[in-house]
C-alpha cells in the first residue's frame, strides 16, 4: 500500500482519489477552502444554495461521460443546447462545424499577430484541440451532457465516492510547502508535516511552494484571471438557455441559465444567470444586462435585482512543474486542459499497476 497526497479537490483530483483508494492505497485530499471542487464550486446567492460560479461546460467526450457516471454522476443532455452567438441576432450551434473550422483557422493567426501568449507547447496544444473539435463536429452528431443538478452535485457524488472509497479529504488545510529533498515527498501544512509516496499536483501549484534539494522551484508562471457575474433577474424576463458563449463579444465571454441547477430557498420572483466577461472590459451590470438583451437571452429593458461579482486570478506553472519534476516517480503532474472532460480523456486512470510500486513511473497528464 502507498500513501497518496492529492493537491486540490476539483472534480478530476477526487476521480484520482476515488481511483487510488479503490486499489487499496492510503490516499488524502488537500483543499485550502472551505467547499470542494475548486473552480466547479458553488456558493449562496440571492435566495439559492448550490449556486454555481463558473460557466462550465462538459464538451462532447464519451469517455468522459462514461468515467463520470462510473462514479456515480448523473448526465443528461443539456436542454437546450449549447449555442455559439456570432453577433446579436446571429448564432448558430455550439459544435457546428463552421464554428469549429472558424476557431482551427484562428489559431495561426493569432500566433502571427501575436495576439496570444500562449507559449509553444500550449499553441499546439491549442491547435490540437481545435482540429479534434472540427473532426467530433463533422463526425459526431450525439448531444452534449450535462450534470444533473449541475457542478456541486457533480462534486458532491463524486466526494461521497472518494470517501466510500476510503480517501481522507480535508478541507481548510492550506498547503505551505512541498519538499522534494528527501526519499519521499513531505507535505507541510498549518496541521503538520507528513510524508507520502506519491503526490499529484495540478499547473495550479505555485513553483515556489515545491521544494528540492532545498531550493524552491524557480520558472515562468502565467496568471490567469476570470471575472464572473451572477445576476438575480425577474422571473420570466430570461430566456431559457443552457450555455452561450460569444467569440466576437468584447464584453460576454460565455452566459448560463443557471436556475435550474440550484435550490432554492426563497427568491420566487427571480431566476439566476451566470455571465463570464472579459477581465479588461470594466462594465456596470445596467451594461451587461443591455448587452445579453441585445443577443435575445433576456427581455429589453430588465432591470436586475441582485448581483455579485466572482473574481479568480489563478496560476498556470504547467512548463515549469513539468520540466522540473516530469522525470520524477514520486510526482504526477496534471496539466490544465481548460475543461473537465477532455482532461478527463487525456489523464489515464491511476489503476493498480500504475500505483503497485513505491516509485510508479506516471506521466505527466492533463486535469481540471
Amino acid at each position: 500500500m502507498m500513501r497518496v497526497g492529492i493537491l486540490g479537490s476539483s472534480p478530476l483530483a477526487l476521480l484520482d482519489a476515488i481511483d487510488a483508494a479503490a486499489s487499496g492505497h492510503d490516499v488524502v485530499v488537500f483543499e485550502g477552502t472551505a467547499g470542494l471542487g475548486g473552480a466547479w464550486g458553488v456558493t449562496s446567492f440571492a435566495g439559492f444554495v448550490d449556486v454555481e460560479i463558473g460557466c462550465h461546460l462538459l464538451e462532447r467526450e464519451s469517455a468522459g461521460y462514461d468515467r463520470l457516471r462510473a462514479a456515480g454522476v448523473d448526465l443528461a443532455p443539456l436542454d437546450p443546447q449549447p449555442m455559439t452567438a456570432l453577433r446579436p441576432g446571429l448564432r448558430q450551434a455550439y459544435v457546428s462545424p463552421i464554428a469549429a473550422a472558424a476557431r482551427l483557422a484562428y489559431q495561426p493567426v493569432a500566433r502571427v499577430l501575436r495576439r496570444s501568449s500562449a507559449t509553444t507547447v500550449e499553441w499546439k496544444r491549442r491547435v490540437a484541440l481545435a482540429a479534434k473539435e472540427l473532426r467530433d463536429a463533422i463526425t459526431d452528431r450525439s448531444p452534449v451532457l450535462g450534470p444533473v443538478g449541475g457542478a456541486g452535485r457533480m462534486v458532491a457524488t463524486l466526494a461521497t465516492a472518494a470517501r466510500h472509497a476510503g480517501a481522507e479529504i480535508r478541507t481548510d488545510t492550506t498547503v505551505t510547502q512541498i519538499d522534494l529533498s528527501d526519499a519521499a515527498p513531505v507535505v507541510h501544512t498549518d496541521q503538520g508535516a507528513e510524508t507520502f509516496d506519491l503526490m499529484i499536483v495540478t499547473a495550479a501549484c505555485r513553483p515556489a511552494t515545491v521544494f528540492v534539494d532545498g531550493t524552491p522551484l524557480d520558472g515562468p508562471v502565467r496568471r490567469r484571471r476570470f471575472e464572473h457575474r451572477l445576476l438575480a433577474l425577474p422571473t420570466g424576463s430570461v430566456r431559457p438557455h443552457s450555455y452561450w458563449r460569444f467569440p466576437r463579444d468584447p464584453l460576454l465571454q460565455r452566459s448560463a441559465s443557471i436556475t435550474v441547477n440550484a435550490s432554492r430557498r426563497s427568491g420566487d420572483d427571480h431566476e439566476l444567470v451566470l455571465v463570464s466577461v472579459s477581465p479588461d472590459a470594466a462594465a456596470s451590470v445596467e451594461a451587461l444586462v443591455a448587452r445579453l438583451a441585445r443577443h435575445g437571452l433576456v427581455e429589453p429593458g430588465t432591470t436586475p435585482i441582485d448581483h455579485r461579482v466572482v473574481d479568480y486570478t489563478g496560476v498556470d506553472a504547467a512548463d515549469t512543474l513539468v520540466t522540473a519534476l516530469g522525470h520524477r516517480r514520486d510526482v504526477l503532474v496534471r496539466r490544465s486542459y481548460g475543461d473537465l472532460t477532455r482532461s478527463i480523456v487525456d489523464s489515464p486512470r491511476l489503476d493498480a499497476g500504475e500505483l503497485g510500486s513505491p516509485r510508479p513511473s506516471l506521466r505527466t497528464e492533463s486535469a481540471s
